[in-house]
């Protein structure tokens, strides 16, 4: 029936038979095709052989994973449903329509795998390289939950991993070497798996720090200096990315108020050959959200303005804090702006504009983009 959207609307039932149907078709015709490759193609064979492999490899210490897995892949392949829609179509709460295309589904699907017999046999490669993943994940996971003292953080925990853009994938495989304590701080404090999402955009290597994570998750105003959990080694050599001179933006209105006749002795600085990437980025696309993404900056904030670039060339710099009166939400721990560039700040050094850009220019290189 049409509706005022011009959308075709059929019953549930039918909806859930021709989906089921129609995938069921696809199944038995590939079973031939799988059935001549196994016999004659060496690389298919490689592939089921060395899936297989992969799970033996992966449950050796704890074989009964294997069967929960299993039983999801093979459930879904067999019948086209999941063990969570399964437990939908049983539930008391699911509407009448949902429960005629959950079930049709099943039984059409069901049958046709009934009607193609090695069906299952046919989905070996794909199947044992899905499942091989799943248990190393698993594997971690099952350590998260075994560190849980509270069921409703646990489920907080597992409602952001499973929020996370591939299902938590990258998150497991960065931690599945870590100690158990930070693996319960996780458990503990949900909200460091926004912390890491947030980190590992810009910083890979620093997401696996739980100090940064905590620094991030931490109160401005409150957070630790950045040698406790990065280390003396890490700070030294990203500071040594400034020797080569130091860059910042500014406009006018951020010299205009005359309550202040200088910069932030903090202020946040780049390394001058980062900076220059990012302005010409900008100048190729003439779009000012290149610079505000790149600077880590709110969108829209440099909009309509005269935009200046200072460079210093013997900078006295430091690592941020994330405390600075300059650090906007967008600040990330280990040294790089939200959009991946390197920044520090200046080591209480005083810059003089008197709110006037000719002063400035009196003492430092200064360039224009209108």
């Amino acid at each position: 029936m049409s509706n005022s959207r011009g959308e075709i609307k059929l019953p549930a039932i039918a909806t859930g038979t021709t989906e089921s149907v129609a995938r069921s078709v696809t199944d038995i015709t590939s079973v031939v095709g799988f059935g001549y490759d196994m016999i004659f193609d060496d690389e298919v064979r490689h592939q089921t052989i060395e899936g297989f492999k992969a799970i033996k490899d992966q449950v050796s210490e704890n074989p009964s994973m294997l069967f929960s897995l299993l039983r999801d892949n093979v459930l879904e392949e067999v019948t086209g449903a999941t063990s969570d829609q399964y437990g939908e179509l049983v539930a008391d709460g699911t509407d009448q329509g949902r429960r005629n295309h959950l079930s049709s589904k099943i039984a059409v699907r069901s049958v046709a795998s009934l009607f193609s017999g090695g069906k299952i046999v046919a989905k070996l490669p794909e199947m044992s390289a899905k499942i091989a993943i799943k248990i190393a994940d698993a594997k971690v996971f099952k350590r998260f939950s075994s560190l849980a003292n509270n069921k409703e953080l646990l489920s907080a925990f597992k409602k952001r991993i499973k929020d996370l853009p591939d299902g938590g994938k990258q998150f497991f495989d960065d931690f599945a070497d870590a100690s158990d304590d930070v693996l319960k701080k996780f458990v503990e404090k949900p909200e460091l798996v926004d912390a890491w999402k947030k980190i590992r955009a810009a910083t890979p290597e620093v997401s696996k720090n739980i100090g940064a994570l905590e620094a991030l998750n931490a109160p401005k105003g409150s957070r630790p200096d950045p040698r406790t959990y990065l280390g003396d080694e890490y700070v030294v050599k990203h500071l040594d990315k400034f020797k080569d001179g130091a860059a910042f933006i500014f406009t006018k209105e951020d010299i205009a108020s005359t309550r202040f006749k200088s910069f932030n002795s903090n202020k946040f600085v780049m390394p001058k050959s980062d900076i220059k990437k990012i302005v010409t980025k900008y100048k190729e696309t003439g779009n000012l959200e290149v610079l505000e993404d790149a600077l880590g900056y709110e969108r829209g904030a440099l909009s309509g303005k005269d935009i200046y670039m200072l460079e210093i060339d013997n900078p006295k710099v430091k690592m941020p804090t994330g405390n600075e009166g300059g650090a906007n939400d967008f600040w990330l721990p280990g040294g790089k702006t939200s959009g991946g560039y390197n920044e520090a700040v200046l080591d209480n050094m005083v810059i003089t504009h008197n709110n006037d850009i000719n002063n400035l220019k009196n003492y430092f290189p200064i360039k224009e983009y209108k």
